[in-house]
């Protein structure tokens, strides 16, 4: 019989993070990989407007609960593509993830008013978006908030 290939977990969410925990919590011992974009740990990402974003709250007060060992923790990567036949998801830096289950839990986009990001136009999404903003609301004499 063939080793369980286990479960890959695309995205650095809560939904991501709270989906994981549960799966252990239920029992789930089998292979676990969680995939994100983002160079850091997961984060929870309301408080970035709030308190890290006025300098009130540091960022490890928005970093979720860390993993066990038993979490193989992908971070600064992108899944690229996904073949559901081969239940394979190929990750940007050519690593090929074998799967029995599937989650993706990555979120949505910020959409910015001319559809491209500009120099001038800032979103606020991810904890790098935050810090940046923050940086430069310091030097700003007036902003502009849409959304």
């Amino acid at each position: 019989m063939a080793a369980s290939a286990g479960t890959v977990v695309i995205g650095g969410s809560v939904a991501a993070v709270t989906a994981v925990g549960e799966l252990r919590r239920l029992g789930y011992a089998e292979r676990i990989v969680l995939v994100s974009d983002e160079s850091v740990p997961p984060y929870a990402r309301p408080p970035l407007s709030k308190g890290v974003l006025t300098g009130r709250d540091s960022v490890d007060s928005v970093t979720l609960p860390t993993f066990g060992d038993d979490i193989d923790v992908r971070l600064g990567v992108r899944a690229d593509s996904l073949d559901l036949t081969a239940r394979r998801v190929r990750l940007a830096d050519g690593d090929d993830l074998p799967f029995d289950s599937l989650m993706i839990a990555t979120g949505a986009r910020a959409r910015t008013l001319d559809g491209e990001n500009t120099s001038r136009e800032l979103v606020l999404r991810t904890l790098d978006d935050c810090l940046d903003l923050r940086d430069q609301m310091a030097r700003a004499s007036s902003v502009l908030v849409v959304g």
